[in-house]
């Protein structure tokens, strides 16, 4: 990574300024009411997983990222096929009300656009020879499956009474039919609660693939399990359900086999963990997952099951459970915003895959958690908990003497792959420690967080994780970051109740840190916090009702108040070259100017109105730390205006290019210091652009423009202590780039 060199001064000409994407943090794990499926493993040990509208190719083992842009809505589902030629995302839908299907090419990362479904795609999977692809939608119950090899459509279908799929997913081919050339194959799909099982068969006389689908009957109880996760194994279907059980279904009898209650939450993911792709004729290892955290790996067939193996980690869901195949390994997603790594050990297993049948006695003493076993069609079913009546699975150091060998997985230790924010930072900026930089960010949740801005700068390795430093739940997780700045170790954060908090970080353990709140002004403003600013004299807020106080940054005693503004504000900024002075961007296309050197009597030193007014002002204001001292203003005119202290009119303005125009909602952020200009916020193409300008020895000069790939800005900034970039995005993204400066010749 190139840095700048740290003497350059304005007075040198510049002659080149490249912005280069470096790195991009982030996971979506959910999308609207349910848990996405964008996170995968490919069969040479890469992470796949997507955030916002990007895909991304992660080496844990290395670090390097390979970005794959193109999506024009969030990515909500991902898979890779088991040849690990390609990988599908599917995306929600574009305002044509018509969702994309991505088939990409691994190794180039070409991609070809499939049409799918009205509404968004939700589930995503290949068949085990990587020739089909199979697809289900949000809402509307339509379920597809394409050829990869020529992209048709190899059938389409929609349940009388559907509502909402939850899953595909495809069996392995059948041990007669893969002698075949073109053997039969099958995928189930759920919708709701009930099961539909799709035949691939090969038609001779059209020489083409057909679907024909079949329904899996469900016993008459009364009772509406919805199915929440589920894989197909040999001839059967495993589904999960909110209540935490295991259901078995037989695909060829079309029956319920078995109901198994391991978990007190949804199920959320069932992995076949078998080392290839052939059909499963005997007893197998399944791993399953919880929204309560527990993970467990059990052995079995048909009706018989017993837990290997379990793990529970404490106060996380689990969201996302995947296999990776070549590294003997679970990859688990949990919602505090980890990606944990548990190794697989191969154990050997002896006793008994049997279990005593529960009778009405013992029910009557039990009681029924979480189902009904005793209802018609329901007389199978397994533990009401993980404590088995007889003796389960133990592992054994040498081999079993009984005609009963069995190979089985064990959950082993978990280490930390990579921390990644679990909602977006809508507001952030940067924090500088005893010469150390972090990124600080606020959620809509109330939520603070603390990031190593290095491991940022350089994706994640198993060996050197992106860090969390330190989170803090500040206000009640509706109450939403408006605002954010910050002083030496002190975070100041305001919210869109009007109040204000101040955290500062501090030392916690070996090597750690913690945030400690310092104060909270409560009242702040009477609508949100729009604006933070903060010196060592004073910090300075603005408001949505038009108000500007002053409180003192290290106890938050009020210090003064500027009224007689009835217009949003949108941004403040404490001058440098002046401690007591302050500017403030108004909705109305006023930049003010005030002396706070007497606290009781504030005076107006500059009152400048923009050409634009209210169609025209300045969403965000900065200031060049050196030299002229210039105030730079991202004005939604789509006009960077420059402003001397002295001069009422500004002394350079700077058009946006002509294709590029500011984002529809009115954001123009910008962030400066010395030697360069970065701003984010318009759009161009249906995409957003992040620009660079560098100052020269008289003006600044447009150095650079490239697409955000997808990244819907909500903030931007610039390293202090070194040459990168930082975007949040409103998808949860965190996207750092390199910014390489060359001095001319």
């Amino acid at each position: 990574m190139q840095r700048a060199s740290q003497n350059l001064s304005c007075n040198q000409k510049i002659s080149m300024a490249e912005i280069s994407l470096h790195s991009l943090l982030g996971i979506s794990t959910s999308f609207g009411t349910f848990q996405a499926r964008n996170f995968t493993v490919h069969p040479s040990g890469s992470l796949i997983y997507s955030t916002g509208k990007l895909l991304i190719i992660h080496d844990p083992d290395t670090g390097e990222q390979r970005i794959f842009p193109g999506h024009t809505q969030t990515i909500t589902a991902v898979a890779v096929s088991p040849c690990g030629k390609y990988v599908a995302s599917g995306q929600d839908t574009d305002g044509a009300g018509q969702s994309s299907l991505f088939l990409w090419t691994y190794e180039s990362g070409e991609s070809v656009v499939l049409e799918a479904f009205p509404s968004g795609v939700r589930y995503i999977d290949f068949s085990p020879d990587s020739h089909f692809l199979a697809a289900c939608s949000l809402t509307c119950g339509l379920v597809a499956c394409w050829s990869c090899d020529d992209y048709t459509v190899i059938g389409r279908f929609t349940a009388k009474d559907a509502s909402c799929n939850t899953f595909v997913t495809f069996g392995q081919i059948a041990l007669d039919e893969a002698k075949k050339p073109r053997p039969s194959m099958n995928f189930v799909s759920v919708d709701h609660n009930k099961i539909y099982n799709h035949l691939l068969v090969f038609n001779r006389a059209t020489l083409t693939y057909e679907m024909t689908t079949s329904t899996i009957s469900m016993p008459t109880t009364g009772t509406v399990r919805t199915f929440t996760a589920g894989i197909v194994s040999g001839d059967f279907c495993f589904c999960g359900t909110p209540s935490g059980e295991l259901c078995v279904f037989n695909l060829k009898t079309a029956a319920l086999r078995t109901i198994l209650k391991y978990f007190k939450c949804a199920v959320t993911s069932i992995l076949l963990l078998q080392e290839s792709h052939t059909y499963p004729v005997t007893a197998a290892c399944y791993a399953l997952s919880s929204s309560d955290g527990d993970a467990i790996v059990i052995y079995g067939q048909d009706m018989l099951f017993n837990v290997v193996s379990e793990l529970s980690l404490e106060s996380s869901s689990i969201t996302c459970l995947s296999y990776c195949i070549i590294g003997k390994c679970l990859y688990a997603i949990v919602g505090s915003g980890a990606v944990f790594r548990f190794e697989l050990e191969r154990v050997t297993l002896q006793g008994d895959l049997a279990r005593e049948k529960y009778d009405s006695v013992y029910l009557n003493k039990r009681g029924n958690i979480g189902e009904l076993p005793g209802q018609q069609g329901f007389n199978n079913f397994g533990p009401q908990d993980r404590k088995f009546i007889v003796s389960p699975l133990s592992k054994s150091d040498s081999l079993p003497t009984g005609a009963n060998v069995i190979m089985g997985f064990s959950l082993g230790q978990k280490s930390l792959v990579f921390s990644f924010p679990t909602l977006p930072l809508v507001v952030s900026c940067s924090l500088v420690v005893s010469d150390r930089e972090y990124l600080v960010g606020a959620t809509q949740s109330g939520t603070v967080q603390v990031w190593h801005l290095l491991g940022l700068g350089s994706a994640a390795t198993r060996d050197s994780p992106t860090a969390l430093i330190a989170t803090m739940q500040v206000t009640s997780a509706n109450i939403a970051a408006t605002a954010i700045c910050t002083l030496n170790d002190t975070v100041y954060v305001g919210f869109n109740n009007g109040s204000i908090a101040a955290l500062k970080l501090v030392p916690a353990g070996a090597e750690g840190f913690m945030l400690r709140k310092l104060f909270d002004i409560p009242n702040a403003h009477r609508a949100a916090v729009s604006a933070l600013d903060v010196n060592s004299q004073f910090l300075a807020s603005g408001g949505a009702d038009g108000g500007i106080f002053t409180y003192s940054p290290s106890s938050g005693a009020y210090l003064a108040k500027i009224t007689g503004n009835f217009c949003h504000i949108f941004s403040i900024k404490c001058d440098i070259l002046v401690p007591t002075i302050l500017h403030a961007s108004f909705a109305e296309g006023y930049i003010h100017t005030y002396d706070l050197k007497d606290a009781s009597q504030p005076k107006r030193l500059k009152n400048r109105q923009l050409p634009g007014g209210s169609n025209g002002f300045a969403y965000s204001i900065s200031q060049v730390p050196v030299g002229r001292y210039e105030l730079a203003c991202a004005c939604v005119d789509g006009l960077l205006r420059f402003f001397d202290f002295d001069v009422d009119a500004p002394v350079q303005s700077i058009a946006l290019p002509a294709s590029v125009f500011v984002n529809h909602k009115g954001r123009y952020m910008i962030d400066c210091n010395d030697r360069l200009l970065i701003s984010a916020g318009c759009e161009t193409e249906g995409d957003e652009v992040i620009m660079s300008l560098v100052c020269g020895a008289d003006d600044w000069i447009p150095a650079d423009t490239q697409f955000c790939n997808g990244v819907n800005g909500a903030s931007v900034w610039l390293s202090k202590l070194g040459a990168q970039a930082v975007l949040t995005g409103f998808s949860g993204e965190v996207v750092v780039y390199d910014i390489a400066l060359q001095a001319a010749s």
